[in-house]
């Protein structure tokens, strides 16, 4: 029997009988071993993991703090690449977008969730309350079929403000008149994008894009067709 086909049979008998244990309730040095093991890729070295160890059995620690701060560290963040690429894409735009700045008024080009109704700048962790979300999108039956879920038109209200949408060419912006939005960003789009600058501009986060004073314009390119561009005149230019 080949050893690959032995390693799994072994495995279902033993996920058919051998009893489980949630991670809450594991021995400290276990749940301090499963930790490094899922959230590190390594065995704990000597010292750290018997410093988790002992402070799981002290109570100084819970198990969900020991994978918090495994889950938060540097090593984490510089040595355990994501190897899914989507998702290492997905990941970063979720950290761009949580440290965006807060906007009464916002212009979401190619924004539509593809599973829930109220757009993806909402769930990918935007923390700030807004007045007004516009989601600007290509018509459902102009999209790659991929892209073809997720709301359909309907204004709804997120838990962070009211979300309305519109279908139509993420090019073509002219109906929206100066000054009308604080915030302009693209995660993702599926036409390349160009904005043009009117008024004062400064360095943004993202290159090519450029912050129009204390108004952002901000784009991230995703696997669609990147976006080039700068802060468009309905991006509000008020000091």
């Amino acid at each position: 029997m080949p050893p690959r086909e032995w390693k799994q049979r072994v495995a279902r008998v033993y996920d058919r009988f051998a009893p489980t244990v949630p991670f809450r309730y594991l021995p400290p040095r276990q749940a301090v071993r499963i930790a490094f093991n899922v959230i590190l890729d390594r065995e704990p070295d000597p010292a750290g993991g018997a410093e988790y160890a002992q402070k799981l059995a002290s109570g100084e620690l819970t198990r969900h703090g020991v994978a918090e701060m495994l889950a938060h560290s540097e090593e984490f963040r510089r040595r355990v690449p994501i190897g899914n690429v989507l998702l290492s894409m997905h990941v970063s735009r979720s950290e761009f977008v949580a440290g965006l700045p807060a906007a009464a008024r916002i212009l979401d080009l190619g924004g539509t969730h593809q599973g829930l109704p109220d757009g993806a700048l909402v769930h990918l962790g935007y923390p700030y309350p807004f007045e007004r979300l516009v989601v600007v999108d290509l018509p459902v039956d102009e999209r790659d079929a991929i892209y073809q879920g997720g709301s359909r038109g309907e204004p709804v209200l997120s838990e962070l403000g009211p979300v309305e949408f519109a279908f139509h060419s993420m090019v073509d912006l002219g109906r929206y008149d100066d000054g009308s939005f604080d915030l302009v960003y693209s995660g993702q789009s599926t036409q390349p994008i160009t904005l043009q600058v009117a008024g004062p501009t400064t360095p943004s986060t993202v290159s090519p894009w450029r912050a129009c004073r204390r108004r952002t314009a901000a784009s991230v390119s995703g696997p669609k067709v990147p976006s080039t561009g700068m802060c468009s005149a309905c991006c509000s230019r008020a000091g």
